[in-house]
């Protein structure tokens, strides 16, 4: 099953450039880890929508040309910033509980990164909109890829038939990225003249999210997850 595209697949697959060598007149030696700095900086300031690779060079002090040498597009530096948001979200082990455990963990901490965004805390931030619109677009670089490859392994570990992998995460991937792309939930306590407590109004956007992911999962198992073979019944003979 193809989670990315090919040219996703060659962007995740990308390795970092040789070090550079600064000859009399030639432009200034970066790293990558420079540009996506850079990068991150600046869409704190304004969100990725407003990211270019001009800004990036006015930003580092170089041509644009220079930051084409290491980045090929603006579609390659989204995914990189993306993947510096992504790269504290973990794939719990196997001696961290059941498959459905480590799932809902690696789930509920991908919603928490794409919410809270801890590493980029700052009141002025929409990096996480931008994030979440392009990851919707299929902008998958190597720690997204990393996640996807996550998810799919621990749905195959439940059991899932191959032909339902890509259903299954499809499901879990709009679930999440929609959950995180729309404000905070508001549980109505009127319906129609009755005014009713709801307990659950006082539970947090993680808890509620936790509990959506729950009946996902469990929705999922009940709707493609094989069965348990039916054991034969015993014949006794006289």
């Amino acid at each position: 099953m193809n989670v990315v595209s090919a040219e996703d697949a060659a962007l995740a697959d990308r390795q970092p450039l040789p070090p550079l060598r600064r000859g009399p007149g030639r432009p200034r030696v970066l790293s990558e880890t420079e540009i996506v700095d850079a990068a991150v900086h600046l869409a704190r300031e304004g969100g990725l929508s407003q990211l270019s690779m001009r800004a990036v060079a006015r930003a580092l002090n170089v041509s644009p040309m220079t930051i084409y040498g290491y980045v090929a597009n603006k579609a390659m530096l989204d995914a990189l910033v993306i993947d510096r948001i992504l790269q504290g979200v973990r794939v719990p082990p196997p001696e961290e509980g059941t498959w459905e455990s480590r799932l809902r963990m690696l789930l509920c901490d991908a919603r928490r990164t794409l919410v809270e965004r801890p590493q980029l805390a700052d009141d002025r931030t929409i990096i996480g909109d931008g994030a979440l619109q392009l990851l919707h677009h299929g902008v998958f670089g190597q720690e997204a890829s990393r996640l996807a490859d996550g998810v799919i392994d621990l749905l195959r570990e439940g059991g899932f038939h191959t032909d339902d992998l890509h259903t299954c995460f499809v499901t879990l991937f709009i679930f999440v990225t929609g959950y995180a792309d729309s404000s905070e939930p508001t549980i109505a306590s009127e319906i129609g003249p009755a005014t009713i407590e709801a307990p659950s109004a006082t539970r947090s956007s993680a808890e509620l999210f936790a509990i959506g992911v729950e009946a996902v999962i469990e929705g999922l198992k009940a709707l493609l997850q094989p069965a348990p073979p039916t054991p034969r019944p015993e014949h006794h003979t006289s």
